[in-house]
């Protein structure tokens, strides 16, 4: 099975398809990445035909992304506004925000198919 690394992303896809199992609509509309658990380096994404060289693989629009600027928009962060939080502890504050929100969160199934934990 040969792999083709992704070599680009740009705003396009959607979270928003992400299903209820957390996985199994997160490829492009065009169906040329999926989920994918690999033996030797964990979760990720693969493609599941052959590509074209240059041919876009999967793009995800940035307010979609968790980022040091959504982060700092959060109204519940809003009293850290003036803390010197760096832009990693911003945006994990947001991700432990929204996943107290649980199914009240508008990331709900986007942080349902995120790893319950992470070990560096």
């Amino acid at each position: 099975e040969r792999l083709t690394p992704v070599r680009r992303f740009e705003p396009m896809l959607s979270m928003s398809t992400v299903s209820e199992d957390g996985c199994s609509s997160l490829a492009s509309p065009w169906g040329l990445v999926e989920p994918y658990d690999f033996p030797d380096t964990g979760r990720g994404l693969r493609c599941v035909r052959a590509v074209a060289e240059g041919e876009e693989l999967l793009a995800v629009p940035l307010e979609e992304c968790w980022h040091e600027m959504a982060a700092r928009r959060a109204p519940e962060l809003a009293a850290l506004a003036d803390a010197s939080l760096s832009e990693t502890d911003a945006i994990a504050l947001h991700l432990l925000l929204e996943r107290a929100k649980g199914d009240g969160s508008e990331r709900a199934a986007h942080l349902r198919s995120m790893p319950p934990v992470y070990d560096s």
